[in-house]
């Protein structure tokens, strides 16, 4: 059989057996500056005070140096509640298994998800939004003697 009949019929056989082989690429993950932008913009080097900070995040992971230096470890979710069992191991199996579902669950995160403080005292009640969260960053902020902001650190510790 000539080579061109031969990849004609090669063609025929496989087109539509990949026609229902689609893959979905995985999205990118909700970048850095998007967090930033979306949930930190209005803390600024030079105007933004201790309060200021504690009413956007709420209390710190780690308080240094009479408060001069505050610490927290932020977690980015889909959701700000924690899911249900059933909910946490739907979301589990999906995340793990189906980019589509990845795919929306960043979706869902960069339009309307949530950015959670964690420290010791609330760790507890949060484990399964920890455990699917999409990724964990650490906010570190120095105060001068007035408790205005200095400088700050925002850095990813974990994920996407």
């Amino acid at each position: 059989m000539p080579i061109g009949r031969t990849l004609h019929l090669l063609v025929l056989i496989i087109s539509p057996l990949s026609a229902g082989c689609a893959f979905t690429t995985i999205s990118p993950p909700v970048s850095d500056d998007h967090v930033r932008q979306r949930w930190l913009s209005s803390i600024a080097d030079g105007r933004t005070t201790r309060e200021d900070v504690q009413q956007l995040l709420g209390e710190p992971a780690f308080r240094f140096s009479n408060d001069r230096i505050l610490a927290y470890r932020l977690i980015l979710s889909d959701r700000n509640t924690e899911p249900s069992n059933d909910e946490y191991l739907k979301e589990w199996d999906n995340d793990h298994l189906r980019n589509e579902a990845i795919n929306a669950r960043i979706k869902r995160i960069s339009e309307g998800g949530a950015l959670l403080s964690i420290r010791d005292a609330n760790e507890g009640t949060v484990r399964k939004l920890i455990l699917l969260r999409h990724a964990e960053f650490g906010l570190l902020l120095f105060f001068d003697g007035d408790g205005v902001l200095s400088q700050h650190t925002f850095s990813r510790i974990r994920g996407g």
